[in-house]
């Protein structure tokens, strides 16, 4: 069976959800390093005097900017927090921020007496620089994948372990593609899926 182009769109579309989904996981602790850093640097006593000033709307004006993402200076490092990845939208929080009524840009909120939250951002930095990485790594290799085969029975041979993502169980031999075995095996890991052993005819 050759493999149309709505064919691969579905495949896709199916892998690439499993992958938001993991992703989700990473939005997750990302809002809650971003809570932690709002309520470490405006003071709850603060907080209480936002909430209590908004109970009295002004018309035509606004107390504050409310944003899903901030920017804060993290002992000398600008750092963005943010919820672009949390699903469904209803579950975003907002936080009250500087508003500049000419620019209405939110200025940077300094973190740097709370040194176990700095750490802690620093740490999330990094594993979302190697989770990004792998996520747009993954989203490569798997278009790559669909475009170097024409047929079902092709992507059976070069993907067994993509099962999951296509109709018909799959062979339990891997071709040579265009595509190398480590990059499909990067793939897998990445979908959470094992990797068959290689059967070379």
């Amino acid at each position: 069976m050759r493999l149309n182009t709505e064919m691969r769109l579905e495949i896709m579309r199916f892998a690439i959800a499993k992958l938001d989904k993991q992703r989700q996981s990473f939005a997750k602790v990302e809002q809650q390093l971003l809570v932690e850093c709002y309520n470490a640097v405006v003071p709850q006593a603060t907080r209480d005097k936002i909430e209590e000033l908004e109970k009295f709307p002004v018309v035509g004006h606004k107390w504050f900017e409310y944003a899903t993402a901030l920017t804060f200076n993290v002992a000398g490092q600008t750092v963005r927090l943010g919820q672009a990845n949390i699903i469904p939208p209803a579950e975003k929080i907002e936080f009250a921020s500087p508003y500049h009524c000419w620019h209405q840009t939110i200025g940077t909120l300094t973190l740097a007496k709370h040194k176990a939250l700095v750490e802690r951002v620093r740490d999330w930095q990094g594993k979302t620089e190697k989770e990004k990485a792998a996520y747009g790594t993954a989203r490569k290799t798997l278009q790559q994948l669909l475009k170097s085969v024409s047929t079902v029975e092709k992507l059976k041979q070069y993907w067994p372990e993509g099962k999951d993502f296509f109709s018909s169980p799959p062979c339990q031999t891997r071709a040579a593609s265009e595509v190398p075995a480590v990059q499909i095996e990067a793939l897998n890991k990445m979908l959470g899926i094992e990797t068959k052993d290689l059967v070379v005819d």
